[in-house]
């Protein structure tokens, strides 16, 4: 396993930033405002801003607490799409107007660079006894040298409203998809892209560690049913349970990107829900949800 070189070190205050930066791509991501086309339309702006004028790393940190620097403007500017006539950024509706900015450096600092590499962070290593330092992603699967490391590989989906979690086992997909083999289905490098980019965290140094015979390697997709609110009507959703940082490499190569599809019945059978902590029955609703038939299996 090889560690690269050049990963940008951070400092305390510069990985404070970082971390608010994730936090609130988390909490946008999840919230019930995330859909709302002004929302994302500032959001985009404001990446679209940050483009231009964040070309590295370092750029981006300092642009971020930069003394009469663009962060006021860029505020102004989503305020200007999403706030009312009559409020303004001094209003309670402001934490809108930072969390959208924020969002918004969070995405640039997961897209590549001037020179086409991905922006870098720290935190993606830890020191193992024995092997000294090792790739945290690689050790999550179990790929640490020729160690025989036995781990479980798991995918977490959190909600806000309720504080609950969605976990789903991955040994156990694979082991279904074995028994019941299907076709993947392409996936929309665009909706893709918007996956990757708002919804988990792509560790950037990863994607050097991924061997060359998973390149093409499938991921694996669920669809479950949610609402954006309480009062609002369910749709459907897609989750990429495994393949993400294989997602996040095919595309930088300019490759397509398929997966897997479970079916209702097979998720359900290999996910774990908790609601604040306790483990608890998956909520029902009405219909078939994703039959054989839309997997490719009737």
């Amino acid at each position: 396993m090889t560690i690269p070189r050049s990963t940008l070190i951070l400092d305390s205050y510069n990985q404070g930033k970082l971390d608010l930066w994730r936090a609130a791509s988390v909490e946008l991501a999840n919230g019930p405002e995330n859909l709302a086309p002004l929302i994302q339309a500032g959001l985009h702006a404001v990446l679209a801003w940050l483009r231009a004028e964040a070309t590295s790393p370092t750029t981006l940190l300092e642009l971020f607490g930069r003394p009469h620097g663009p962060l006021g403007p860029q505020l102004r500017l989503v305020g200007s799409l999403v706030l009312e006539p009559q409020q303004s950024l001094r209003a309670s509706a402001s934490w809108l107007c930072w969390r959208v900015v924020k969002a918004a450096y969070h995405r640039r600092w997961l897209e590549p660079d001037a020179n086409g590499r991905f922006m870098t962070s720290t935190g993606f290593t830890g020191i193992l006894p024995g092997s000294g330092l090792v790739c945290l992603e690689c050790f999550s699967r179990g790929f640490v040298g020729d160690l025989p490391i036995k781990t479980d590989e798991v995918y977490t989906f959190s909600f806000t409203c309720p504080e609950s979690e969605l976990t789903w086992d991955i040994r156990r997909a694979r082991e279904l998809l074995a028994r019941r083999p299907r076709q993947p289905r392409k996936l929309d490098p665009r909706r893709l892209t918007e996956w990757l980019c708002e919804r988990v965290s792509v560790t950037p140094e990863h994607l050097e560690h991924i061997p060359v015979d998973k390149y093409r390697e499938p991921g694996i997709a669920v669809i479950i049913t949610t609402a954006t609110s309480p009062d609002a009507p369910p749709h459907d959703f897609a989750i990429l349970i495994d393949g993400s940082h294989r997602a996040a490499l095919a595309l930088r190569a300019g490759r397509d990107f398929s997966a897997y599809l479970l079916t209702e019945e097979e998720q359900r059978s290999i996910c774990t829900y908790r609601v604040e902590g306790q483990v608890a029955e998956i909520p029902l609703i009405s219909g078939p949800g994703i039959t054989d038939a839309d997997v490719g299996l009737a």
